[in-house]
C-alpha cells in the first residue's frame, strides 16, 4: 500500500509530468531541471509503483551489480531538486514512490479512459493520443509501458472515431481513424474505422480506395490479403448499394460505384 503523505506535502504546488512524447517535469511555465538519470527514475516511478529499492535498481541499472546499481540509485535520489522544499521521491521502508503532486499525463489519460461511459463524449481529445510514450529512449523496462499505452492509445482512438462517426463529424471521425492507422498500418480495426467514416459519410469510392490501400499494405507486408469477416460485414450494405446503382449506369442516366 502507498504510505501516506504528509501535510506538508500535499500543500506543495503542484507539478506537471509528461511522459507522453519528450520528457518534461514542469511547475507552471518553468521547466524543472533534471539530470538524465533524474529523469529515468522519475518517468520509472511514475509508470510503477510499490516497488523495492533494490528493484528499482536493478531496472534502471541492469548491467551493473547490485550494490553498484544500489550505489547510482542513492546518488541520483541525493541529487534530486526539491521543488518548494518537497521531495519529488518519497520512501516508505524499502520502497519508492513518486509523491503525489506530480501530475502524470498517461496517469491523467488513462483515468480519463476507464471513466468513459458507452454513449458519452469522448474525454479526451485526439491530440494527447498522437504521442508515444517516451519514443526517444531506448531502455529495456520501458518495452512493456510502452506497449500497453500503444494498445490503450489505439483502442481509444476508435472508440473516437466510432462516436464521431454517431455524432455525424465525419472530419473528427476520419482524422481519428487516420491516427490510429498511423500508429499500427497493419491494424484492421482501425482501417475498418476509417471505412466506416467514409461509408457513414456516403463517400463509397473513398472507402473503396481505402480498402485498396489496406489490401497493398498487407500485400508489402508479405501478409495475405485477405478482408476478414468483419471487413465484408462492413462493406455488405455498400456492395448492394453499388449493385443497386448498375442498371442506372446501363440506361446511362446516372454513375453507379461497385466494390
Amino acid at each position: 500500500m502507498e504510505p501516506r503523505r504528509s501535510c506538508a506535502e500535499g500543500s506543495g504546488a503542484a507539478l506537471d509530468l509528461w511522459l507522453l512524447g519528450d520528457f518534461r517535469l514542469g511547475q507552471g511555465a518553468a521547466t524543472v531541471e533534471l539530470t538524465p538519470r533524474a529523469e529515468h527514475l522519475v518517468a520509472f516511478l511514475a509508470l510503477r509503483s510499490n516497488m523495492t529499492r533494490t528493484a528499482v535498481a536493478a531496472q534502471l541499472w541492469p548491467d551493473l551489480d547490485e550494490s553498484q546499481a544500489r550505489g547510482c540509485l542513492r546518488s541520483t535520489l541525493w541529487r534530486l531538486p526539491r521543488p518548494d522544499g518537497l521531495p519529488l521521491v518519497v520512501t516508505s521502508g524499502d520502497r519508492l514512490y513518486l509523491t503525489r503532486f506530480v501530475q502524470v499525463d498517461v496517469t491523467r489519460l488513462r483515468e480519463g479512459l476507464d471513466q468513459w461511459l458507452p454513449g458519452d463524449a469522448p474525454p479526451v481529445q485526439i491530440g494527447p493520443l498522437s504521442g508515444d510514450l517516451l519514443p526517444d529512449w531506448y531502455d529495456d523496462w520501458l518495452v512493456i509501458d510502452r506497449e500497453r499505452q500503444r494498445q490503450i492509445r489505439l483502442h481509444a482512438l476508435e472508440r473516437i472515431s466510432a462516436w464521431y462517426v454517431g455524432a455525424e463529424r465525419f472530419d473528427r471521425a476520419i482524422e481519428a481513424a487516420l491516427q490510429a492507422i498511423a500508429g499500427d498500418p497493419l491494424r484492421e480495426s482501425a482501417h475498418r474505422c476509417l471505412i466506416q467514416a467514409h461509408l457513414a459519410e456516403g463517400n463509397i469510392s473513398e472507402a473503396r480506395r481505402q480498402v485498396d490501400i489496406y489490401r497493398s499494405l498487407l500485400t508489402e507486408a508479405g501478409i495475405p490479403a485477405h478482408l476478414s469477416a468483419h471487413m465484408y460485414e462492413l462493406l455488405r450494405p455498400a456492395r448492394t448499394r453499388a449493385a443497386s446503382a448498375v442498371t442506372p449506369l446501363v440506361r446511362g442516366t446516372r454513375c453507379g460505384v461497385a466494390f
